[in-house]
């Protein structure tokens, strides 16, 4: 699996900060993988609100004229916390796909990752080193 370059989760905490800052909203950054390892983020269309975000999501898309599939999928939570709610629970069950949610309630820059195992296995914890390279 393509990891996330530090650098690219830089950029996506200042997505996050600014829809907080600017709208008061959380905000969702889905990172798309093409056949040579590069990664497209895309911001899908929504309602985005206090404290959910809803949108249609695209397992692979068509950009650039190339396929890009899509291997993560981070979203903001700046008021609960670094966790993950229910609704990411009954939403966040794709194989293949790594979840992310981001946070900097209580002043702190935080970052969960986690992946569906199936029903058997539920969901797996993953440290930062499995999803980001380069810090």
């Amino acid at each position: 699996m393509v990891k996330v370059p530090a650098s690219t989760l830089r950029v996506i905490e200042d997505i996050f900060f600014a829809a907080y800052l600017l709208m008061g909203t959380e905000e969702r950054v889905m990172i798309y993988v093409d056949q040579s390892g590069q990664i497209l983020l895309r911001r899908p269309p929504g309602d985005r609100g206090r404290a959910h975000v809803d949108c249609d999501l695209e397992l692979t898309i068509e950009a650039q004229g190339r396929q890009w599939d899509l291997a993560y999928d981070f979203h903001s939570h700046h008021v609960m916390g670094c966790g993950f709610s229910g609704v990411d629970d009954a939403n966040e069950r794709i194989r293949g796909v790594t979840f992310g949610v981001f946070s900097w309630a209580g002043g702190l820059r935080r970052w969960k990752f986690r992946r569906w195992g199936g029903p058997a296995d539920g969901f797996e914890g993953l440290p930062i080193e499995e999803v980001v390279v380069d810090g």
